[in-house]
């Protein structure tokens, strides 16, 4: 068991930064497949998490780099919705129903942010999933061939 572990940390160790964060990320975005005003506050902290994975690992790495900052722009289309979100809510607790005028356009404002905060985890959502989708086949298109050759010359004897 133990030995396993060691050849999993080994394993783990080889992975460039990118593909790390790419995994980190397709675990959040298949755990929170459905994103709506509940659970898309905590969608971003994942893929910040995410993010930082990848930038704390890169050290010039461009292809961790450019996921990193992928990450960084779902991260602050999530969080300008968020922000509004707090405003409004702050708004209509210390005025009430008293400042219609001003909570309005706040809830208004809102409502945009939120659907571009969608729209955006949307499309990088995808983005990167076909990414990650691309990186995790990669070594078993690549291994297959050898195999089968391996399988042929012994087959052949």
């Amino acid at each position: 068991e133990e030995a396993l572990r060691g050849q999993s940390k080994r394993r783990a160790r080889k992975k460039a930064p990118g593909v790390v964060a790419l995994e980190s990320f397709a675990r959040l975005a298949t755990e929170m497949q459905l994103l709506d005003a509940t659970n898309l506050h905590d969608f971003r902290k994942g893929a910040k998490k995410a993010r930082y994975v990848a930038e704390l690992a890169a050290q010039g790495d461009q292809e961790a780099e450019r996921i990193g900052s992928t990450l960084k722009k779902l991260q602050d289309e999530i969080g300008d919705w968020h922000d509004w979100l707090v405003l409004a809510d702050e708004a209509h607790t210390a005025l009430g129903d008293k400042a219609t005028e001003l909570i309005g356009p706040l809830e208004a404002e809102r409502e945009k942010h939120f659907v571009a905060a969608l729209k955006t985890a949307a499309k990088l959502r995808g983005r990167l999933m076909g990414e990650w989708q691309a990186v995790s086949r990669r070594p078993a298109q690549r291994a297959t061939p050898s195999r089968m050759n391996g399988q042929r010359h012994s087959a052949a004897r």
